[in-house]
């Protein structure tokens, strides 16, 4: 018989990377729509282009989520009861932070590269 707790240890844990994933899948789908839709061509605020104005906000919140996740992880953290439950917390909380490093490296390019060739 399972445990209560125990599926909603392995959400707690994959958490982290499921919102990597969602931020890279979100990031890369408006890069190729804006190239399409030509967005890289219009300028919004001086030379930043919509293109790039919906790359960095998408990046930002996606930052901001990681943060959000990072914080309620921690605590959850603090008030595990169980030996059990506060191992697959600590795990959760430290996964939600190297996952919120991965969307640093990888999409903090937003800033400087060219988002259409």
């Amino acid at each position: 018989m399972r445990e209560r707790g125990e599926g909603s240890s392995v959400l707690l844990i994959t958490a982290g990377f499921g919102l990597w994933s969602l931020a890279f899948v979100l990031l890369y789908s408006f890069q190729a729509v804006g190239c399409r839709l030509g967005w890289q061509e219009l300028e919004v605020m001086g030379d930043v282009t919509l293109q790039r104005v919906v790359l960095i906000g998408l990046f930002a919140g996606g930052i901001a989520t990681h943060l959000l996740l990072w914080r309620k992880l921690r605590r959850l953290e603090t008030m595990t009861a169980r030996a059990e439950e506060g191992f697959a917390r600590i795990i959760a909380t430290d996964l939600a932070m190297a996952a919120m490093g991965a969307s640093l490296f990888c999409f903090l390019a937003v800033f400087w590269l060219s988002p259409c060739l």
